[in-house]
């Protein structure tokens, strides 16, 4: 499929979808509420990819015929230069948000796909791929504002009139390398995954040649309100297990996946990745010891940005076995637990709360390093095993490490 009819396919789908899945609506009015918007990356803070909507079934899904289209009109390139699409839209009141392959952030009349307002963020033409995944969405009462990345900065818009809020940081906007303590010509900072909104604060992971910290923002004036960091700083917990000052050389550790929130214990889940980024992924000498909080599923209050519970699965990892996607909360047998999926193909859960850790995971010695610059952790936790509940004395059914079967060796 050619870059222009990939930006087509997409927006037509979302069309289609949205007007059969919504109440009739008459030609040019903006749609009414829809039972259930869709205004979270993934549909909701807890990432299960879910509407309650239910006019298109498997029974009627062959029946599907397009009822609007929208070119955006910024495809370009071919090949390895090929522009990008990747944005889950949001649906809010019945407007559609989405940004284009170049950046821009356009809202929909969702019914009809008529072009509300678009903004344009890039202060020269694009011709790079600019690789976005998404919008996040904010209100309180009156208040509506989009937030999104381009480039190194995250910006606010006005959800009803496109225009930048000039509240926000400079101009409606945030330079993402300021928080680091290091110089701005070191860092490059791509957040390519919306942030996650919660009360007033979007919490925003960290990609690039750049330590991975988790950022709150607070949405109204785009300042920092607390930093968790993935590459602990001296003195904070997880520091003996890297070399001394690491957090001020390496990079990575980063949340490039998304983030989920538990808004009912006002938890943030943080899939963090791998140490390193590009080729240090697989390069382990500047980095010897488990690199907390690298490979870990690490649970904050969503308020502070205080550490609740972490769960490390690879330490020191050199394969870049990082966690592939936002975690997911879910209900099971009445216990509220996280499911997290990871590049080996297993699922891991933990009880989302933590407060009684139910089942214990292993971790196993690893073969010796035979490169003498390298040096692996000395275990690595790939057989976690569960017990019973202490608490309640029945086989749980989620743990800090998963259930898993025992992995073939």
């Amino acid at each position: 499929m050619r870059a222009g009819e990939r930006v087509r396919a997409t927006i037509m789908l979302a069309g289609a979808l949205l007007l059969l899945g919504s109440a009739a609506t008459p030609p040019g009015a903006v749609a009414p509420p829809a039972a259930a918007d869709w205004p979270y990356y993934h549909g909701d803070p807890a990432a299960t990819h879910y509407s309650a909507l239910d006019q298109i079934t498997t029974r009627n899904v062959a029946g599907l015929v397009k009822v609007w289209e929208y070119d955006s009109g910024d495809a370009f390139g071919e090949g390895g230069s090929q522009s990008d699409m990747q944005a889950n839209p949001l649906v809010v009141d019945g407007r559609l948000y989405i940004v284009t392959p170049k950046g821009r952030l356009v809202a929909l009349n969702a019914a009809t796909g008529r072009e509300l307002w678009a903004y344009d963020p890039a202060p020269a033409p694009v011709a790079t791929r600019q690789r976005l995944r998404g919008v996040s969405y904010w209100r309180d009462r009156d208040e509506r504002r989009v937030l999104f990345t381009f480039g190194q900065e995250l910006i606010s818009v006005d959800a009803l009139t496109g225009r930048p809020d000039a509240r926000f940081g400079r101009g409606g906007r945030v330079d993402l390398r300021a928080g680091f303590g290091r110089p701005f010509a070191q860092l490059t900072v791509n957040n390519v995954t919306p942030g996650a909104v919660f009360e007033d604060l979007i919490i925003m992971g960290s990609t690039g040649h750049t330590p991975g910290d988790v950022r709150a923002f607070d949405v109204r004036t785009g300042a920092i309100r607390w930093t968790f960091h993935t590459i602990p700083h001296g003195g904070e917990a997880g520091a003996e297990t890297w070399p001394r000052d690491a957090w001020k050389t390496e990079i990575g550790a980063n949340v490039w996946a998304g983030l989920t929130v538990d808004v009912a214990r006002g938890l943030v889940f943080l899939p963090v990745a791998s140490s390193g980024m590009g080729d240090r992924d697989f390069y382990g000498p500047t980095r010897a010891g488990a690199n907390l909080y690298a490979n870990s599923l690490v649970a904050l209050d969503a308020r502070t940005g205080r550490r609740r519970w972490h769960f490390q699965s690879v330490h020191h990892d050199l394969w870049d076995r990082d966690f592939p996607a936002q975690p997911t909360l879910v209900t099971v047998r009445g216990v509220p637990a996280i499911v997290q999926t990871t590049k080996s193909g297993w699922s891991t859960s933990s009880t989302a709360a933590m407060a009684a850790r139910s089942t214990r995971s292993r971790s196993d010695p690893c073969p010796p390093a035979t490169c003498p610059a390298s040096r692996r952790g000395r275990r690595s936790r790939c057989r976690p095993r569960s017990h019973r509940s202490r608490a309640s004395g029945s086989r749980p059914t989620s743990s800090p490490g998963g259930r898993r079967r025992r992995m073939p060796r």
